[in-house]
């Protein structure tokens, strides 16, 4: 499996959105669009929280009070939604968080495009010392409470069920179940 993804730096700040609309839109039976957009997203929290994020990042391309203008976005978004994305980690387009509380994306995790986390979620380190953060694959799903460290790789279409503790690498729409994980493989067809 690899551990890569696309970096999502160097997607415009317009695709990102509009991937981001038409995931909600999507997980609403609804078509996406601005119409959509403000009528449905506008008050929901993990749109906004989402959104935040990838506003401040762009702050952080204003010459000189970039960087201050960015981490002044982070604090605050982390202060309104008790959450954290870090400075570093790379997010894909298309991220669902309907309940964006207790979130902790590290510093380093890279999260593609079309994945789910709900709240409680964790992607870290194992100890201070490591270097290695979890890499979660296009179309995965995280559930509630999941806590996801160290050098592991997540597959496209993977489900990590809610509390999951994941310790390994999870194959390709595969499931994580358990504290610590087990790895339930795909069905074949």
């Amino acid at each position: 499996m690899s551990k890569t993804t696309g970096s999502a730096t160097e997607q415009s700040l317009r695709r990102l959105v509009a991937q981001d609309v038409a995931i909600w839109a999507h997980h609403a039976s609804k078509t996406p669009g601005w119409r959509f957009y403000a009528r449905h997203l506008m008050l929901r929290p993990g749109f906004n929280f989402v959104l935040g994020h990838r506003i401040a990042r762009r702050l952080r391309r204003v010459p000189v009070v970039g960087p201050a203008l960015f981490r002044i976005g982070l604090f605050t978004l982390e202060m309104v939604y008790s959450s954290e994305i870090g400075a570093t980690a790379e997010i894909g387009g298309g991220l669902y968080i309907p309940h964006p509380f207790g979130i902790v994306i590290g510093n380093g995790a890279k999260v593609a495009k079309g994945v789910t986390i709900l709240q409680n979620v964790t992607l870290g380190r194992r100890n201070p010392a490591d270097t290695q953060m979890p890499v979660v694959g296009d179309g995965a799903f995280v559930g509630a409470g999941a806590v996801l460290v160290g050098d592991i790789g997540i597959g496209a279409g993977a489900t990590v069920a809610a509390n999951a503790l994941v310790l390994e690498d999870v194959p390709a729409n595969a499931r994580a179940i358990g504290n610590p994980a087990r790895i339930i493989p795909a069905r074949s067809a």
